[in-house]
C-alpha cells in the first residue's frame, strides 16, 4: 500500500483490519507493514524494539534509497564533419589546424585548396589526417579534398570522377552500409548548367545499395536559392544554375541542411545528404577565409575505426645485461645438451624464439608508445585568441550589424597572424635544438600516406580493399618462378664435376655474424630485435648453430623464415597517362 493510499484510508471513517496481525487501524498496536497492494520489498528486516504495553515486539522501517548524483559527461558525436572554404590551404594551414584541434572533426570537406600536384598533403594538412584530393590542373585557385582522420577506413572512388571539381570517398560504417562522402566546388565567375551536369553524371555512376548514405558538401556558389521552400529568389544573377542544382537535389533525393549564412548574408557552403535523419546537429563556427562561417555537422552514424595497436618498446638502456646473458646462455645450453629426443627445425626455432622473448620480458623494462600531441605549437596565447574570436563571431551572428562583423574579421586576422607566428617559432626552436628532429620534420612533409589507390584489372577499375588485395596477390604470384619437376634431372654420375663439400656451420662463424648486425634495423615477422641478438651473440650462437645445421640436414626451414612483410611501392606515372591508369608495382 502506498503512502498516499494509506493516508486517505487513515483519515477516513473506514475501519480496516490488518491481514497479518489482525489489529484494527484505530488500535495503538497498528504500524505500517507491507500489503498485497505493494509487491516491492521496501522495508528493512525486523528489529527488536523491547517490551511495552503499547509497543509491538518487532517492527520494520522503510529503506531510504540513496540519492545518486548524476554526472553529466560530455558526449562526443559519433561522426563529425567540417565543411571549410580554405582560399589557399597553404596560407591557412595553421588556422585549419587550430580549428581541428578545437572542434575535433572526423572528416574535413574542403574547397578552394589552391594546391598543385607537386605539393604533398603532409605539407598542409594536419598530421593525423589522410587527404584525398582533386587539384585544379590549369589556372590557379580551385581544388577540392576530403580529409579523413587516420583511424577511419576510407576508399577513394576514382571511378566517380568527372570533368567538374568533385572528389568522392567511401567510408566504412559499423552495422550498416557505407557512407559516400563528396566534396564539390563551383566558381562564382563560371557558373554554367553544363558544369552541374557533370556533377549529375558523377552521382548517376554510383552503385548505391539500399542503406547506403550519400553526403555531398562544398561551396556551390548558389546564393539565390531559398532552401526552406526549394525555390529560386526573383531577380537572381543566374537562375538557370540554381534551377539545375534544385533538379539534381530532387532527382537524387537529397536534402540541404545548412540554414544560416556562411559568407556575408548568403548560404554558399552546403551539406546535402540522402538520409537527414542521421544528422543530429548542424552548427556554424568561425571561418578561416572570406567565408565567415564553417558548417559543422554531427551525425549519429558510427564509423569503423582502424585503431593502431599499442607498440611495446624494450628499453635496452635500462636492461640488466648480466642477467640477460646468463639466462640466454642457459637457454642455449639446454637446447644444445638435450638428449637424443628428435625435434623438427620448426620446434627448435619456436623454443629458441619463445625463450629469448621470455628473457627479454623478464629483464628488460618496456613502455607502450602513446599518441603524441600533434599540435604542441598551440600556445596559451593562441587559445585565448581563439576564444576571443569565437565570442566575436557569436556576437556578430546575434546582432547582424556590419560593425560587429568588421570587428570579428579584424580579430580573426589578428588570431591568424599570432597562430602563424607560434607555429614557425616552434619549428625554428625544434630545428635548432635537435638536427634529428629537423630532418624528421622535413621527411614527414615529403611523404604522403593515402594508401593503395584504385587498381585496374581486365580493363575495370576497383577501389574495394578486398578486390585490391586480390589484384596485388595475383600480380605477386605472376612474377614468381614455377619450379620444374625434378624427375627429368640428369644422372649426376655421368659428370666429372667435383661434388660439393659438406656444409658445416660453426659457432664462431654464427657469433661473428651476430656481432655485425645493425641494431637500428627493424625486426622481421619473428619480432626479435637485432639488438638482443648482438648483445648476447656469444651466448646465442650455439643454439642458432644447432638450428642452422639441422635445417641443412633435413632440408626444412622454420615457418617464420618463410614469412615476409611485403609492401607494394607505387611507381610514378609516365607523363600523359590518364589519372585512372595504374602502372606495375616494384
Amino acid at each position: 500500500m502506498g503512502t498516499v493510499t494509506y493516508q486517505e484510508v487513515d483519515h477516513s471513517s473506514v475501519v480496516w483490519i490488518c491481514h497479518t496481525c489482525g489489529v484494527p487501524n484505530y488500535s495503538a498496536y497498528s504500524f505500517s507493514c507491507s500489503s498485497p497492494f505493494d509487491l516491492t520489498n521496501s522495508f528493512s528486516s525486523l528489529e527488536t524494539l523491547g517490551s511495552g504495553e503499547f509497543l509491538p515486539s518487532y517492527a520494520s522501517s522503510p529503506i531510504q534509497k540513496k540519492q545518486t548524483s548524476k554526472v553529466n559527461k560530455k558526449r562526443f558525436p559519433s561522426l563529425r564533419t567540417m565543411v571549410v572554404n580554405c582560399e589557399s590551404i597553404r596560407a591557412k594551414k595553421e588556422a585549419l589546424a587550430t580549428s581541428v584541434e578545437n572542434h575535433k572533426p572526423h572528416i574535413i570537406i574542403g574547397t578552394e585548396s589552391w594546391l598543385k600536384s607537386h605539393i604533398s598533403s603532409n605539407e598542409v594538412f594536419p598530421p593525423d589526417f589522410t587527404a584525398f584530393r582533386k587539384d585544379r590542373e590549369t589556372g590557379r585557385k580551385g581544388g577540392v579534398f576530403v580529409a579523413l582522420r587516420n583511424d577511419l577506413i576510407g576508399t577513394h572512388q576514382i571511378e566517380l570522377d568527372t570533368e567538374c571539381e568533385v572528389v568522392w570517398v567511401s567510408l566504412q560504417l559499423t552495422g550498416c552500409k557505407n557512407i559516400i562522402i563528396g566534396a564539390f566546388y563551383q566558381t562564382p565567375d563560371e557558373r554554367d548548367p553544363n558544369y552541374l551536369e557533370q556533377l549529375r553524371l558523377s552521382l548517376s555512376r554510383m552503385k548505391v545499395d539500399q542503406g547506403t548514405v550519400i553526403c555531398l558538401a562544398g561551396d556551390f556558389n548558389c546564393p539565390d536559392i531559398c532552401w526552406e521552400t526549394l525555390t529560386v529568389k526573383p531577380n537572381g544573377k543566374n537562375p538557370r544554375v540554381c534551377h539545375k542544382l534544385l533538379e539534381i537535389v530532387k532527382e537524387f533525393s537529397l536534402e540541404q541542411l545548412v540554414r544560416e549564412p556562411t559568407r556575408h548574408k548568403n548560404i554558399l557552403d552546403l551539406f546535402l545528404t540522402s538520409n537527414p535523419s542521421l544528422v543530429e546537429n548542424c552548427m556554424l563556427i568561425p571561418g578561416i577565409s572570406d567565408h565567415d562561417g564553417i558548417p559543422v555537422i554531427d551525425m549519429t552514424t558510427k564509423p569503423k575505426l582502424n585503431k593502431p595497436k599499442p607498440r611495446k618498446i624494450y628499453q635496452f638502456n635500462k636492461a640488466n645485461n648480466d642477467n640477460v646473458k646468463r639466462d640466454l646462455k642457459c637457454l642455449s645450453d639446454t637446447m644444445v645438451n638435450r638428449d637424443n629426443t628428435p625435434l623438427s627445425v620448426d620446434d627448435l626455432w619456436q623454443e629458441f624464439k619463445g625463450g629469448v622473448t621470455k628473457v627479454m620480458d623478464d629483464h628488460i623494462p618496456t613502455r607502450v608508445i602513446s599518441k603524441r600531441q600533434q599540435t604542441p605549437w598551440i600556445s596559451g596565447k593562441v587559445r585565448s585568441g581563439l576564444r576571443r574570436k569565437q565570442r566575436a563571431y557569436n556576437h556578430a551572428r546575434k546582432t547582424q550589424k556590419d560593425s560587429d562583423w568588421e570587428k570579428f574579421r579584424e580579430i580573426r586576422k589578428e588570431v591568424q597572424k599570432e597562430t602563424k607566428k607560434s607555429y614557425w617559432s616552434y619549428v625554428r626552436n625544434t630545428c635548432i635544438e635537435s638536427p634529428k628532429q629537423f630532418w624528421g620534420f622535413v621527411k614527414r612533409l615529403k611523404q604522403d600516406t593515402t594508401g593503395i589507390q584504385s587498381l585496374k584489372d581486365s580493363g575495370q577499375l576497383y577501389s574495394e580493399s578486398t578486390r585490391k588485395a586480390e589484384i596485388l596477390n595475383k600480380q605477386f604470384e605472376s612474377v614468381f618462378t614455377e619450379e620444374e619437376p625434378m624427375s627429368d634431372l640428369r644422372d649426376p654420375n655421368k659428370f666429372s664435376y667435383p661434388s660439393c663439400p659438406e656444409i658445416n656451420v660453426t659457432t664462431e662463424g654464427v657469433a661473428k655474424l651476430l656481432r655485425g648486425l645493425k641494431e637500428n634495423k627493424a625486426s622481421g615477422p619473428d619480432n626479435l630485435p637485432g639488438k638482443i641478438l648482438k648483445l648476447a651473440a656469444s651466448e646465442l650462437a650455439p643454439a642458432l648453430t644447432l638450428i642452422f645445421n639441422q635445417s641443412i640436414i633435413t632440408g626444412c626451414l622454420p615457418d617464420d623464415w618463410l614469412t615476409a612483410n611485403i609492401t607494394p611501392i607505387y611507381k610514378k606515372k609516365a607523363t600523359g597517362l590518364p589519372p585512372q591508369t595504374t602502372d606495375p608495382f616494384h
